[in-house]
């Protein structure tokens, strides 16, 4: 009797150990990753956190968000391997892999695909008396952007484009551009900046009592398309209707870019190859996540057949699997990769 019982305790005990075994074993299949991005309520946010549930829920890559105070704050972090992805504005990878001015060299920096394209322009409070930056000379412009270079990109090049300077206004120093539709809130400048139709603008117009955008890019100028992307390249021009989101009250040009999915060198080639591979197969999850991925994400778009930044190994190595990988864009790579060395 006791050595049946023994036995069965025994068999009882192997029976545990294997399932416990197995489960340390698919634990530690289990990759897990973070992605970095401006703060919530931005549309960079709303793009990590799709690509986070999607990649977590389709593949053993587990991937979580890391809002930052701006996209400057983590390109490097990707460039030294201490953040495994990211969302980042095209100029900004362009200008930092290149170490052009105002950013650090970032040589390490890699693309896996781009999202979306998306349009910027200045934001006024609804019942501002100013309807182009020309009547605003004199007001208070929210500036500096220490965290989030490309805000200043973009408003050195808007204000190229009009002929003027930071010198026509009283500049408020603000981090990011979250923080600028924050001050327009308290009422402590007069003009802030922000992608279009964002959420963030949508809760300050709430606050607020609307908000308007003011033109980029005098009608039908190209000299001033000109002037503005010699101050931030990788930029173009779109048209927005009037009515066609809340805050367009009249036909204008504003600039844009793309925003991409990326990754440093020094991230994992084979987690790499998983955040594109599920990315690539499961893109209508991450496009189901907010309009603007509705209306502009495709797997044409995502592989970028024109590019200023070399693509990871890993993303590489999946887009020529799919057959996707072209001579051209073999020989652009080599082209982009030698400027690291």
């Amino acid at each position: 009797m006791l050595g049946n019982t023994m036995r069965q305790i025994t068999g009882i005990a192997a029976t545990l150990l294997v399932s416990v075994s197995a489960m340390s074993a698919n634990a530690q299949d289990r990759m897990s990753a973070g992605i970095g991005s401006t703060a919530q309520g931005s549309f960079a946010y709303t793009s990590a956190a799709a690509i986070a549930k999607t990649i977590s829920e389709q593949s053993p890559l587990q991937m979580r968000v890391q809002p930052m105070t701006g996209s400057s704050v983590y390109l490097g972090l990707l460039d030294s391997g201490e953040l495994a992805f990211a969302v980042n504005s095209g100029p900004d990878l362009a200008l930092a892999y290149r170490g052009k001015e105002p950013f650090m060299h970032n040589p390490g920096l890699r693309l896996i695909g781009a999202i979306t394209r998306f349009d910027a322009a200045f934001i006024v409070r609804a019942d501002s008396p100013y309807q182009t930056l020309e009547d605003a000379k004199g007001a208070r412009l929210a500036g500096g952007y220490p965290s989030h270079l490309i805000s200043l990109l973009f408003t050195t090049g808007a204000l190229a484009a009009q002929n003027m300077s930071e010198g026509d206004f009283d500049i408020v120093p603000v981090p990011n551009s979250g923080s600028s539709l924050q001050a327009l809130k308290e009422n402590a400048v007069d003009i802030a900046f922000s992608t279009i139709n964002n959420s963030g603008v949508q809760e300050t117009a709430a606050a607020v009592g609307g908000v308007r955008y003011l033109p980029v890019i005098p009608e039908g100028d190209a000299e001033a398309v000109a002037r503005f992307q010699a101050e931030m390249p990788g930029t173009v021009a779109n048209k927005r209707m009037a009515g066609a989101v809340p805050g367009v009250d009249q036909d204008m040009t504003a600039m844009g870019w793309d925003l991409y999915f990326t990754t440093g060198a020094k991230t994992d080639a084979d987690m790499v190859y998983t955040a594109t591979k599920t990315f690539w197969e499961k893109i209508d999850s991450i496009r189901g996540a907010h309009a603007v991925l509705e209306a502009s994400l495709n797997r044409e778009y995502f592989l970028q057949k024109e590019f200023d930044v070399p693509y990871h190994e890993g993303a590489v190595r999946f887009f020529k699997e799919v057959g996707a990988w072209t001579d051209e864009m073999d020989a652009r790579q080599a082209e982009l990769l030698a400027l690291s060395q």
